[in-house]
């Protein structure tokens, strides 16, 4: 599977525990919209799971996502392979 830089960058952050759209967007300075594409790019591959969630302080909805086994294997083969 081949994955660009910034499917990259968003999947090695959701791994490191940086897993929802407001934290993704700190982290890695995408815009919303680009980070959007990505994660639900990256849960059509099986890679993350997705859960919508509500933050009620500010009321508005974001995205949480979870790395799968499909995901955490992904990353060590392309770690692997960058070796």
């Amino acid at each position: 599977m081949k994955l660009n830089k910034k499917e990259l960058e968003i999947l090695e952050n959701i791994s490191e525990g940086n897993s929802d759209t407001h934290q993704l967007k700190i982290f890695t300075n995408f815009d919303l919209n680009k980070i959007l594409e990505i994660i639900i790019k990256l849960e059509k591959l099986k890679l993350i799971d997705l859960v919508k969630k509500q933050d009620k302080s500010y009321n508005e909805e974001y995205w949480d996502a979870k790395i799968t086994s499909s995901g955490k294997e992904e990353l060590r083969k392309l770690f692997k392979d960058s070796r």
